[in-house]
């Protein structure tokens, strides 16, 4: 057992999701589809857990840091609602924009950003927590298919 490539695929995982499975089978031919996709899945899911649960603390700091920065320059903040705010807004009140947001932030923001988003539009709902999990590891396990599949023909 080749336990550096498994923690290397876990540390991969929690970084890059999207790309985990494809670097893995790339540079480690020798693993089976299970080996690849146990470790990515693991990392996504500890990944997760630990950014979604810091979430409030990291949301809560950096509130009060921009509050520090607006009292000590003197000037109002700004308040500017621009169309591209307008659209968030839009998608996050609409029921697509859940699923939406929860399926693809971790996928193509990387996994702590991604669970910072779905923890600020979402996290007051109970089911985000569970449904992006889900996800995570259904993801995993398309992901980590789709690239055997695709290697296997190489």
């Amino acid at each position: 057992m080749a336990w550096k490539n498994y923690f290397i695929i876990f540390g991969l995982a929690q970084v890059k999701f999207l790309f985990a499975a494809s670097i893995a089978f790339a540079t480690m031919p020798d693993l089976s589809f299970l080996e690849i996709f146990i470790p990515t899945a693991i990392g996504a899911l500890f990944c997760f857990n630990i950014i979604f649960f810091l979430s409030k603390r990291i949301m809560l700091f950096s509130q009060k840091r921009r509050i520090y920065r607006n009292l000590n320059s003197g000037k109002p903040p700004k308040k500017i609602f621009t169309k591209k705010n307008k659209w968030i807004v839009n998608i996050k009140r609409s029921d697509r924009g859940f699923l939406l947001i929860c399926l693809l932030a971790p996928l193509f923001l990387s996994i702590p950003i991604g669970t910072i988003v779905v923890a600020k539009f979402y996290g007051d709902r109970p089911i985000s927590y569970y449904f992006v999990s889900i996800l995570l590891v259904f993801t995993s396990f398309l992901l980590t298919f789709l690239n055997d599949y695709f290697f296997g023909f190489f």
